[in-house]
């Protein structure tokens, strides 16, 4: 999928729902630990760029749709092949209480989301809350 073809995917999803840019970015923001601004959100519509994937995580759940429906490549581009340990903790010298923890697992795209959050310190449940 090209940039343009999100675009317009996003703005149909969006004007479906009678939404402005404005409003989307309010309602995406709920899943997010920083507010999306609505000049993101019309970057997205002109085709000018993607947005990361928890940016897309956020825009899929505010139209109430699968991240991979919104933009189906997302997964497939981000998807790593290396010969690394399915799971990996290393000690951090001095460090005592805190590991390096590599995980390269096949898993769901909301899995992986939830390990993002968690490692980033946010509580899903909470950000599931409309």
């Amino acid at each position: 999928m090209t940039r343009a073809e999100f675009g317009r995917k996003l703005w149909r999803l969006m004007t479906e729902k009678g939404w402005n840019q404005s409003e989307l970015a309010r309602r995406a923001s709920k899943f997010l630990e920083s507010p999306m601004h609505r000049t993101a959100v019309s970057g997205y519509i002109k085709g000018h760029n993607f947005p990361n994937p928890l940016s897309a995580y956020a825009l899929a759940r505010a139209l109430g749709i699968e991240t991979t429906e919104m933009l189906p490549n997302l997964t497939e581009d981000s998807v790593r092949s290396s010969p690394v340990l399915p799971l990996e903790m290393r000690a951090i010298p001095g460090s005592p209480s805190r590991v390096w923890l590599t995980v390269n697992q096949e898993v769901s795209f909301d899995t992986a989301l939830k390990i993002m959050q968690i490692l980033r310190g946010t509580d899903v449940d909470e950000d599931r809350k409309v």
